[in-house]
């Protein structure tokens, strides 16, 4: 299969595989400086959860919400699992007796290496692949018709593409979610808010505020004696004063996010704290992830196989689209995982 596959391959495609066999090799260098401890984990991960969910094609799933819920709980679940193995594994290699050994240090930069090659190729194969998913399934492309009936993309490609970048970006909103934490994430939030407060209020307050529309005025008049627009030094006078005012709000706004900074270390500093903090916000990121992909997955099957005349004029419209939706929903249906929460749409389920 793969000889073949290589035989299919166009000097476009060669040209593409040597740019990623230098960014490969340059990867294995990294990697091996890096070390295995030092580096992320991410390919690892996700492979094995992806391995994971295809224990759905194996286990009885019920139809339903229930159907939804499964799926759901494994992919979660299986991503919890490794990330937590990943963190017990990284404690126990940076161990001072592990380090300590020659033969340890060896292996932690041979495993580095592979860990940031697979890295790249991971990269490339997720996005490649969905790239692949789309020309196959919904927009034919001329040139690849021998390498989308190739057995590697026919076999395995085709089938496992969606899924894997499901997982994909399921691991990354789960982990973000862990390290962000509910305590930084509202940090951020007052952080940003009172940045924009202090821009609204310095711009509110130049123009209440009588002496600092003196200001203005005076300095408008000095610049407008330069020969300029009285109406364009005006403006211009306005945006210098609600700097000046912005800069001295903003100060405070930093002197305030340095002491919340110093209380949310602490906070986190307590183990027990920071493990609740990190696993209530991945939670909460997984639901945001769920939602949008399902989101996403009800407006595909409405398009597909949805009662657009009802609509009016606007379904009409929406009509001429149906075709490429059908093509989608087959591309979306294609992987174990992504067919299931499609078929078991909770929101399809609640609301229609």
């Amino acid at each position: 299969m793969i000889a073949n596959l290589l035989a299919d391959m166009t000097t476009p495609m060669w040209i593409a595989v040597g740019v990623l066999g230098a960014l490969s090799v340059a990867s294995v260098v990294y990697g091996a400086f890096r070390n295995f401890v030092r580096m992320a984990w991410t390919s690892w991960q996700i492979l094995a959860v992806f391995a994971l969910t295809l224990l759905l094609k194996v286990i009885p799933v019920p139809d339903g919400w229930q159907g939804f819920a499964v799926s759901a709980a494994l992919l979660f679940g299986a991503t919890v699992l490794v990330l937590l193995v990943g963190a017990a594994v990284r404690r126990a290699m940076l161990s001072p007796k592990l380090n300590a050994s020659k033969g340890f240090r060896v292996f932690n930069r041979i495993l580095g290496a592979v860990t940031s090659l697979l890295n790249v190729v991971l990269f490339v194969v997720v996005l490649g692949g969905f790239a692949l998913g789309v020309i196959d399934y919904v927009v034919p492309v001329a040139g690849l018709e021998q390498v989308l009936s190739n057995a590697v993309w026919t076999k395995f490609g085709a089938v496992y593409v969606q899924d894997l970048l499901l997982v994909s970006v399921c691991v990354f909103f789960v982990r973000g979610g862990y390290r962000i934490g509910v305590a930084r994430s509202l940090q951020t939030t007052v952080m940003i808010a009172l940045t924009l407060g202090s821009i609204v209020l310095a711009m509110y307050l130049t123009l209440s505020v009588s002496f600092l529309r003196g200001w203005v005025s005076s300095i408008g008049n000095s610049i407008a004696g330069g020969g300029l627009n009285i109406v364009i030094a005006t403006i211009i006078a306005y945006f210098i004063i609600a700097t000046v005012c912005f800069l001295i709000f903003f100060a405070v706004v930093m002197l305030l996010g340095f002491f919340l900074n110093k209380l949310v270390r602490k906070y986190r500093s307590v183990r027990v704290l920071n493990i609740i903090d990190g696993v209530i916000l991945s939670v909460v990121f997984f639901a945001f992830f769920l939602a949008l992909v399902l989101g996403v997955y009800l407006g595909v099957d409405i398009l597909a196989n949805g009662n657009l005349e009802s609509l009016g004029q606007a379904g009409k419209i929406l009509e001429g689209a149906r075709e490429t939706m059908l093509k989608i929903e087959q591309f979306l249906t294609a992987s174990p995982l992504t067919e299931m929460m499609y078929r078991h749409n909770l929101f399809r389920i609640l609301f229609f």
